[in-house]
C-alpha cells in the first residue's frame, strides 16, 4: 500500500505537469485530481487498518 501512495504522487505531479504545460487543461483534470484524493484516502485507511490489527496479534 505504500508503494500505491508514492505513485499517487507521481500521478499527481504528471497532472500538475499537464495543466501547467497547457497539454490539458485544468478543468479536465478536477475529476480526476478528485478521485485520485479518495485513494488516498482509502489507501491510508487500509494501512492503518492494517497495522491496527497486526498489533492486535
Amino acid at each position: 500500500m505504500g508503494d500505491c501512495l508514492k505513485e499517487r504522487g507521481e500521478t499527481s505531479y504528471w497532472f500538475e505537469l499537464f495543466a501547467e504545460s497547457g497539454i490539458v487543461s485544468e478543468g479536465r483534470l478536477e475529476g480526476l485530481k478528485k478521485e485520485v484524493h479518495e485513494l488516498i484516502a482509502i489507501f491510508v485507511a487500509i494501512i492503518k487498518k492494517t497495522k491496527l490489527n497486526q498489533n492486535k496479534t
